[in-house]
């Protein structure tokens, strides 16, 4: 393994591996691949008129306050290791239940809209007014007046890790959550002494029959309180609409519906499909906007309906509004052929390149090399995990140089020399104290590492502004009081009333052919249009 940065491709022989390893390594290192190529069964319910983050308006979900409608406003929790005082959930008064009918009285402030000090156990002082002396928990299932039981569901990659090389591997991935956990236990304690306590099960990430039994392990046989995922859980609405509880992943293969159908109880790190490709496409526009008589082609795969209505609604629609006619190239071919090489891909090369098409979306690696062997040199467009250094391997180095990419992940910096932030460096401490080696910067135990400290921070920092009267409607109140996260594995940003999706940033990136390797080209900047 290269020692340097970024002058060695990542993982060079998955490029002849078997689709189903292909497909893993995509997810775990961060490519969308199988998303985009074949997706989960669809599902059409609406989403709701901003497209993102909607609740279903069933009982038991209550709209998070604003700073207007509490009367304060609530103030933005810091990162880990900094327990600054998050604004109570349900300021503005009311009633809030806990997903399953009851209800409780919202507390009230301090009175200057933070955080009253907080109680740490029996007889202490009172947590949002209500007092520790007298909790009650009966009908909040996890919930005990000492602890707080929460499923954490890991994806199983324990048989491929050896195949796949130390770039995909995540490591001890129960004890990494157990280190980070207890760290961030200790600096930020929750109201009235409570304790998390963790619950594990894995998932294979390619099938739903795996995520949906690990959901029901969690609720019907360990009856956890919250559910947190690593990624690419596959049965998001097993927890959340079905069993009314609180899930957040980091966000990979979720789309719209998937928030609009979960009650408001579903988080995520990253955008959901639907956003991502109208970000992408947002960008995209700008960039041909800087190239005059470019013309555009669109590539993409028609074997999931779900990921059809996303291109037209999010890719194609988006292009028409802004006077963009792109050529358009379509394959009905399944996933399987992600790696064995699209038969449609010859067909679409040969069609945009007599179209002189100039500059490409959607492509794939199989179209790449179809185009290398045409001496056809297009200008490539990636965005999200698509982008990111580590995935990299998979691309053709001479053609792909100079693709161009859109990240909000933390990626791409070790290929450039750039050292990890210290809210980064504060993360992996937490596992290095434990005993755990430390990872390679980007490679999949760093990023699982940076995962554990954003959704456990995010969880912990919502439990403290819930309050010691826990539902699981308050936690979820609780956790849009997040409006300012660092971001640990993704970019900065935070949670609202209709956004339950976290980074409000992203950043430009480059493809290297000569290190065949992905390098950032900007800094952060606030995310562009996605209405």
């Amino acid at each position: 393994m290269n020692d340097g940065h970024g002058t060695e491709p990542v993982a060079p022989s998955l490029r002849s591996r078997s689709v189903v390893l292909a497909l893993i390594v995509g997810l775990l290192l961060g490519a969308m691949s199988a998303a985009l190529l074949g997706g989960r069964p669809a599902r059409l319910a609406p989403t709701g008129a901003d497209g993102i983050a909607q609740t279903d308006g069933g009982p038991g979900v209550p709209s998070a306050p604003t700073a207007a409608g509490s009367g304060a406003a609530a103030p933005s929790a810091g990162g880990l290791g900094s327990p600054t005082a998050a604004g109570p959930a349900g300021a503005g008064g009311g009633a809030a239940t806990d997903g399953a009918g009851a209800t409780s009285s919202t507390p009230p402030t301090d009175g200057a809209g933070g955080r009253p000090p907080q109680g740490r156990g029996k007889g202490q002082p009172s947590v949002l007014g209500v007092s520790c002396s007298k909790l009650d928990s009966a009908g909040v299932r996890g919930v005990t007046p000492t602890t707080i039981k929460i499923g954490i569901g890991l994806a199983d990659l324990t048989l491929l890790e050896p195949v796949l090389g130390p770039a995909a591997q995540f490591g001890p991935q129960q004890q990494i959550f157990d280190a980070v956990l207890k760290a961030l236990s200790a600096s930020n304690p929750l109201p009235c002494g409570r304790k998390i306590v963790p619950v594990y099960e894995k998932y294979q990430v390619l099938t739903e029959a795996q995520s949906r039994a690990v959901c029901q392990s969690f609720i019907n046989d360990e009856k956890v309180f919250a559910v947190i995922t690593t990624f690419s859980f596959r049965s998001p609405l097993c927890v959340t609409q079905e069993n009314k509880t609180f899930l957040i992943d980091q966000g990979y293969q979720l789309y719209n519906d998937d928030f609009a159908q979960s009650g408001g109880r579903l988080f995520g790190l990253d955008p959901p499909v639907d956003i991502w490709y109208r970000l992408w496409t947002s960008w995209v526009i700008e960039r041909l906007a800087k190239k005059p008589g470019a013309k555009l082609g669109v590539y993409y795969n028609t074997s999931n309906p779900e990921r059809v209505a996303v291109v037209q609604a999010d890719v194609l629609d988006v292009l028409k509004a802004h006077g963009i006619t792109p050529v358009v190239a379509t394959s009905n071919a399944g996933a399987e052929t992600l790696v064995t090489g699209d038969p449609n891909d010859p067909a679409a090369v040969l069609k945009f390149k007599s179209a002189g098409v100039t500059d490409v979306m959607m492509s794939v690696e199989n179209f790449m090399q179809q185009a290398q062997r045409e001496d056809y040199h297009p200008r490539y467009y990636f965005a999200g995990s698509d982008a990111e250094d580590a995935n990299s391997g998979r691309f053709d180095a001479t053609n792909g140089d100079g693709a161009q990419g859109l990240v909000w992940d933390r990626v791409n910096d070790y290929s450039r020399g750039v050292a990890p932030t210290a809210d980064q460096e504060r993360c992996v401490r937490y596992a290095t104290d434990a005993g755990i080696a430390r990872p390679r910067p980007e490679y999949g135990q760093w990023n699982l590492t940076m995962i554990a400290c954003d959704e456990l921070g995010i969880v912990i920092k919502g439990i403290i502004a819930a309050g010691a009267n826990l539902t699981t409607d308050r936690l979820v109140l609780g956790v849009r009081t997040v409006t300012s996260w660092p971001g640990y594995f993704v970019a900065a940003g935070g949670f609202t009333a209709s956004k339950n999706w976290l980074i409000d940033e992203s950043r430009e990136a480059q493809y290297y052919g000569a290190c065949s390797c992905w390098k950032n080209t900007t800094d952060f900047a606030p995310l562009g249009s996605y209405q």
